[in-house]
């Protein structure tokens, strides 16, 4: 989805890390077994659905990584045959949850049958206007690894181990690296400094985490109507920075005018087209009137 915002330079960037708990996690598990799906394209929908909430767009285009190894004589090839492919939906506030999740599942299958097709060469043959802020078809990327996870790896006298990277560059504005592993289901957010703050991310994360919850309770409600807030960020924007109550003088609407006639008789009271009265000869023309009657 592309977001409204200014030509953004920099590429600094760093990663957040969230956690989902393990129940949590097994809900998700159960409720894409049971709607013939995966997990991935649970995880994506969903993640399409706050994306939309917060850009408030209904055509969301979301990137992610593909190993592009579908034909077996390179299955046992060392090299880099990854690609990235481009994952489009349409919908609406009113479609439900469930119809977002076939289409999402249609979409996924659809993009891996030409996943060989090089992202460089859609991109060249759509003949996009370029822009140097930002990357083309999407800004924003979603991966799940859910392969076993690596501990050590030999090659006759050689030891291979992982070895943690900081991360100081981001490449899109968000990207989101889902894991699952046996300890539960994990969230690293790679993202922009320049667009977002930590504090943000935190808050993107936890509507994520709520938007799942709301899912898996009741796929067949609106896109609309799924809940994205904690209870306690709820009762504050409901009741908190909602909450608009004065206590006022146990006085008169006519004693409060005569209070202002008298501190400020000059001020304007009344505007009519062209016509203006002050205070004062509103006090003036109101008591004549008043006497009048």
């Amino acid at each position: 989805t592309d977001f409204a915002r200014p030509p953004i330079q920099s590429t600094e960037g760093t990663t957040y890390h969230y956690e989902i708990s393990k129940s949590l996690q097994n809900s998700i598990k159960q409720f894409a077994q049971q709607h013939g799906t995966t997990l991935f394209i649970t995880l994506l929908s969903v993640y399409k659905v706050l994306l939309s909430r917060y850009s408030g767009q209904f055509d969301v285009s979301v990137g992610t990584s593909i190993a592009n190894r579908a034909q077996a004589e390179v299955e046992g090839l060392i090299g880099f045959f990854m690609n990235t492919i481009v994952l489009r939906d349409q919908f609406s506030s009113t479609d439900t949850f469930e119809d977002l999740l076939e289409q999402v599942k249609t979409t996924c299958l659809a993009a891996y049958e030409h996943q060989d097709l090089p992202f460089e060469r859609i991109v060249d043959d759509l003949a996009l206007e370029r822009d140097q802020s930002r990357s083309p078809l999407f800004q924003t990327l979603f991966v799940l690894q859910n392969n076993e996870q690596l501990t050590e790896l030999t090659f006759g006298n050689c030891t291979v181990e992982k070895m943690p990277q900081e991360q100081t560059t981001s490449q899109l504005d968000l990207i989101v690296n889902a894991s699952e592993t046996a300890d539960g289901l994990f969230l690293d957010v790679e993202y922009s400094t320049a667009l977002f703050k930590e504090a943000t991310i935190a808050r993107m994360l936890t509507h994520f985490e709520q938007l799942l919850v709301s899912v898996v309770a009741d796929a067949s409600q609106a896109i609309g109507s799924l809940q994205m807030l904690e209870s306690t960020e709820k009762q504050r924007l409901i009741h908190a920075y909602n909450d608009t109550y004065t206590d006022f003088p146990s006085v008169s609407v006519l004693e409060l005018f005569k209070a202002q006639a008298n501190e400020n008789p000059a001020a304007i009271a009344v505007t009519f087209h062209d016509k203006q009265l002050s205070y004062a000869e509103l006090d003036a023309q109101s008591s004549q009137l008043a006497n009048c009657l």
